[in-house]
């Protein structure tokens, strides 16, 4: 009898143990934080924007217009960043309607469209995003320690700096992207891959580099 409840026991702790290894990938697919038109998306009492939606590591965007900028960096002592959407961890953008990202310039505080450390940055949707970064070393989309993923969506993106910048990989697939940058159109410290897309870039330096 004693024999049988131990392998039952021996059962019972490895399927609970198999059901914690499954849970870990859908919490590492989430952001530890998130930021949205100057709002802290994770917050409990939290007001999400107009057009905004959250759940479980997917942000949606329908037809939302961001207009407002989070202070992510502020360390160096000359200039400082912000981003209309910033997040600490992967994240899912869903696009529907004409959603839009811009800030007027602020004077050493540069704007990002969309600013991430680590983890991966996954778009896609039928719908559109316009980002508008201005102000020195603004980029449309910038990634630390983050890759990007881009599924048939729309974006146009106009930079002061680098239109999408990644130390990852950048993968799109189906996308029509239109950008304007007076750096790099699409920078990547690894690789670009590129599949059926639309390609429109105006660059001071490198369409792709």
């Amino acid at each position: 009898m004693k024999k049988m409840k131990r392998q039952f026991l021996g059962v019972f702790c490895a399927l609970t143990f198999l059901l914690v290894l499954l849970s870990l990938p859908a919490l590492a697919d989430s952001p530890t934080e998130l930021w949205v038109n100057g709002v802290n998306i994770l917050a409990p009492d939290a007001t999400l924007p107009e057009g905004v939606s959250y759940e479980d590591g997917v942000l949606t965007l329908n037809n939302a217009a961001i207009t407002q900028g989070y202070l992510y960096d502020s360390s160096d002592s000359s200039n400082s960043y912000s981003a209309g959407i910033y997040a600490n961890g992967a994240l899912s953008i869903v696009l529907k309607g004409s959603s839009s990202i811009a800030a007027p310039e602020n004077g050493n505080t540069f704007f990002d469209g969309i600013a991430m450390y680590s983890g991966s940055l996954n778009i896609s949707g039928d719908g559109s995003l316009a980002i508008t970064a201005l102000g020195g070393e603004s980029d449309g989309i910038y990634l630390q320690e983050s890759s990007l993923i881009m599924k048939d969506c729309t974006l146009d993106i106009t930079a002061d700096y680098d239109g999408i910048y990644s130390d990852r990989s950048v993968t799109l697939t189906g996308c029509t992207l239109d950008i304007a940058a007076d750096d790099d159109g699409i920078y990547s410290e690894r690789s670009v891959t590129l599949t059926d897309c639309t390609l429109d870039i105006a660059a001071g330096d490198d369409g792709i580099d």
